[in-house]
């Protein structure tokens, strides 16, 4: 595992296997989503010549936003460990929001995804294809196999709407004092 700044492998049962058969690598948010998100993160591997790999993960109260070849969901928070299979070789990458972060964009209860997902379409209002050709494969890498390029602030799912709610969290609240703000 690689992680980035001074991240641990928290959450990653056996690290030390793991560190082995994927490469983890975190990456703070620009300040313009910072509000929502807490970070990125990317795991890839290749285990052509290995047989395939379980890592259970103790998943943190957060909701992600994960970003695999064929299939992009939004994970709300799981009240129990989470095993993956790593085979052959792939990637997957996410956002993780911070506590409270996702729910400007759900607009209702994040509770209703303890233990669940939904699909990409169903909160963003856009087929996770055009997301992620638009911002993980230029080039041409349509096969899926590794992340390409970089992830667009402009073309994110949602960035105008992260502006937007940006501008307006960061705002005090009529009626308490700002508790941003030292004093």
């Amino acid at each position: 595992m690689h992680t980035t700044g001074d991240e641990s492998p928290r959450g990653i049962l056996h690290p030390k296997t793991g560190e082995k058969k994927f490469a983890l690598s975190r990456f703070r948010p620009s300040a313009e989503i910072g509000f929502f998100v807490q970070r990125y993160w990317i795991v890839k591997w290749d285990l052509r010549r290995e047989a395939p790999y379980r890592q259970t993960v103790l998943t943190h109260p957060n909701v992600n936003l994960v970003f695999e070849p064929e299939l992009t969901r939004i994970y709300g928070v799981a009240s129990a460990t989470s095993s993956h299979v790593l085979q052959n070789r792939g990637w997957v990458l996410g956002l993780k929001f911070k506590p409270g972060g996702f729910y400007p964009f759900l607009n209702e209860p994040v509770s209703r995804l303890t233990d669940s997902s939904v699909s990409f379409r169903e909160v963003f209002g856009m087929e996770q294809r055009t997301v992620r050709e638009r911002n993980f494969c230029p080039g041409g890498n349509r096969g899926g196999t590794e992340p390409g390029g970089s992830v667009s602030r402009r073309a994110a799912p949602g960035a105008g709407r992260q502006r937007q709610l940006g501008e307006r969290y960061r705002q005090p609240h009529p009626k308490r004092p700002d508790h941003r703000q030292s004093g």
